[in-house]
């Protein structure tokens, strides 16, 4: 391995793990409801932080124009506007930080010519973190004039769009190092991609439960109001609107969702038998494990971030255990 090829995995192992944190500092605004304590897109301004009471004092003045001042916080004061403002603002300057980090080496390297072979997926990265940033801000613009919170429709796509950007990361970084490749069998590898497309839908069905607040519903295991097949879940027309608004489908889904990819994953690790494998199997049982327990109590911040964290950690050991496939005839 050459020193290019050494720096570049460095690089993109920082972006990685940036990535990583801002999807759980991310998770953590909604669940503090900080989301939307600054209420404008402030790509320049917005690098420093209020620096006179005055400054403060007008941020809080624009927080106060929005429904979820008037509707929800309207007895907040401006100390308590300061502590949902710092995790919105450390969220969005770490948005910059990741553009820059990702953005200016890769410019480097393209000039340099040490990324000729994956200069396409690279740039294309690229491109999907600057789409990520203005999905941000159009998220929160959602829940700026006549709703209290975020839309889920956008909500989902800032957190698929997130999660789509970080295993791409992760997919090229694993393309530099020297993956140990098992053969296997074609159901084999079939099994491993398909447990990476139904772990980024379970992130999706995921943030839809976050957007509409449904896992402050039915939390009991494993029936929902008495019954394994509830009531209501068809209950919206046109009948795609239960898939993104019935909070009863919303949370079925999630829970159905679940319990395949864990079946799926115990039919891998059968197959398969490898100490990948076992891992993948592992970090399903205690993501499934800490799913069950965020629903059975009412979806409390310190297990609601963690199972938003194991999702992402699921989803780098499904990629790597598929990387270290190698199919055959």
């Amino acid at each position: 391995m050459n020193s290019h090829s050494k720096l570049i995995q460095n690089w993109l192992l920082t972006c990685l793990t940036l990535v990583f944190l801002i999807i759980i500092i991310g998770g953590l605004t909604r669940l503090t409801g900080s989301g939307l304590s600054i209420t404008e897109w402030e790509v320049f301004k917005g690098i420093l932080p209020p620096l006179s009471e005055n400054e403060w004092k007008e941020y809080f003045f624009k927080y106060q124009q929005i429904p979820e001042f008037t509707q929800v916080n309207y007895d907040m004061d401006l100390q308590g506007f300061k502590q949902i403002f710092w995790l919105e603002y450390i969220h969005r300057v770490l948005g910059r930080i990741i553009g820059l980090a990702y953005i200016l080496p890769l410019i480097y390297f393209s000039i340099k010519g040490h990324v000729s072979k994956q200069k396409l997926q690279l740039w294309s990265i690229a491109i999907l973190i600057c789409v990520q940033g203005f999905m941000g801000w159009y998220m929160v613009k959602s829940g700026l004039t006549e709703r209290i919170d975020v839309s889920q429709y956008r909500l989902a796509a800032h957190l698929t769009l997130a999660s789509i950007i970080y295993g791409l990361i992760f997919w090229n970084y694993l393309k530099l190092t020297e993956v140990q490749k098992f053969p296997c069998s074609k159901m084999q590898s079939s099994t491993a991609k398909i447990i990476i497309g139904l772990t980024y839908i379970m992130i999706f069905l995921g943030a839809l439960m976050a957007g509409t607040n449904a896992g402050l519903a039915y939390n009991t295991y494993p029936l929902m109001d008495g019954d394994i097949i509830p009531n209501g879940l068809n209950n919206l027309q046109p009948w795609w609107l239960n898939i993104f608004e019935n909070i009863t489908t919303i949370q079925f889904n999630h829970r159905v969702g679940a319990i395949l990819l864990a079946l799926l994953v115990i039919i891998f690790a059968y197959l398969n038998k490898s100490k990948i494998a076992l891992l993948l199997l592992a970090i399903t049982t205690v993501q499934f494990i800490l799913g069950v327990s965020t629903l059975l109590h009412s979806v409390p911040l310190t297990l609601a971030i963690l199972h938003q964290g194991f999702a992402f950690i699921l989803l780098t050991c499904a990629i790597y255990s598929c990387a270290k496939l190698k199919s055959v005839k």
